[in-house]
């Protein structure tokens, strides 16, 4: 049971939980279109799911965190090596300091940045009437967490440049000059999941894996 927490769980609960969260997401932003063109009432209970996964995606975060730091002492405990790193041959600080830098910095850079996004959400929307939709700031938040860290640095220029796009497919099409953030929000953070680790790569910002 140790050996399947350690290798498989931490390697793939990320990567189903998140995808997980993304799944529910799309299908919940895709109904509300839906009604909203059929002209019915959008339901409460979306205002809820948006105000919840925020919480729940920060509370992951910290979740999964923990998890990594009591394996890592589990496996370093186990290793007649590695355990001289520990107590009593190591004071517990230098455990505390590297797992910090290890697993809790990524989750701090992770939630801090998704927020840090959302306050220029927020700015930008008392600046540009009609550009978000109601709960579509909470949507940028939520996909902004979904795409993590590193992931975060591509997904925000990589939302505008999805935008840009957009608007002008809807202005040469529809002949419509005005677009909202909720589908380059979606098509972004779908990227990021599906291929942000080669994107990181690719760009050159390895450096910024913690």
């Amino acid at each position: 049971m140790s050996e399947f927490i350690i290798g498989p769980f931490i390697i793939w609960l990320p990567k189903v939980f998140l995808g997980t969260a993304f799944v529910l997401l799309f299908f919940v932003y895709a109904a509300e279109n839906f009604l909203e063109r059929k002209g019915k009432a959008r339901p409460r209970f979306f205002n809820k799911i948006y105000r919840l996964l925020p919480i729940v995606l920060t509370f992951f975060y910290v979740f999964y965190a923990s998890i990594e730091t009591i394996a890592q002492y589990y496996v370093w405990s186990h290793d007649s090596f590695s355990k001289l790193f520990l107590p009593p041959y190591q004071d517990l600080s230098f455990f505390v300091f590297y797992s910090f830098g290890r697993f809790w910095l990524n989750a701090i850079l992770a939630v801090g940045a998704a927020f840090v996004f959302y306050l220029f959400l927020k700015i930008l929307s008392r600046h540009r009437d009609g550009l978000f939709k109601q709960g579509e700031k909470e949507l940028g938040l939520i996909f902004a967490l979904l795409a993590g860290w590193p992931g975060i640095v591509i997904f925000i220029p990589l939302v505008f440049v999805v935008t840009v796009a957009l608007a002008v497919a809807r202005f040469a099409v529809f002949k419509l000059r005005t677009t909202t953030l909720g589908l380059p929000f979606i098509i972004s953070a779908a990227i990021i999941l599906l291929w942000g680790s080669k994107l990181v790569s690719l760009l050159g910002l390895s450096v910024l894996k913690i």
